[in-house]
């Protein structure tokens, strides 16, 4: 299975009763550029779960019946405007992270799903999200 199986099979969903979480980052380029971000908790569909344990097995890490948490963020920074991977943890493995890539195909594709899911349940778009983000830099 791959990240663009999932994204096919409707498989990508936020858990919209986890936080939102609003923040920045930033970047150094000739000078620091400061973005906003918003940071959303999926929910943990099979076929996500089935991805993190391809890339735990090659690490000898099972995901117990806990599963594994997933977070994606998005950004007032860079092209796609979404992260370039999916992270996950394993809850009570260890405190390390891993990551799902995204390719550019899949991030638009994710873009496009996060936006209309945040329209259907925030009545908000991911900019007017970002525009939120900002906002709170200032």
């Amino acid at each position: 299975m791959t990240i663009s199986d999932v994204i096919v099979s409707g498989g990508l969903k936020v858990d919209f009763d986890s936080e939102i979480l609003y923040s920045h980052d930033q970047a150094y380029n000739n000078y620091p550029v400061v973005f906003p971000t918003v940071n959303f908790t999926l929910v943990s569909s099979d076929g996500l779960i089935s991805l993190a344990g391809e890339i735990l097995s090659a690490n000898d890490i099972c995901i117990d019946n806990d599963g594994a948490e997933f977070t994606l963020g998005i950004n007032g920074y860079t092209k796609m405007k979404v992260d370039n991977c999916i992270v996950f943890t394993v809850p009570d493995c260890d405190s390390e992270t891993y990551q799902i890539p995204l390719s550019d195909e899949e991030q638009a594709k994710v873009w496009d799903i996060l936006n209309e899911q945040c329209k259907d349940i925030l009545g908000k778009s991911c900019d007017s999200l970002l525009e939120e983000a900002r906002k709170e830099i200032l």
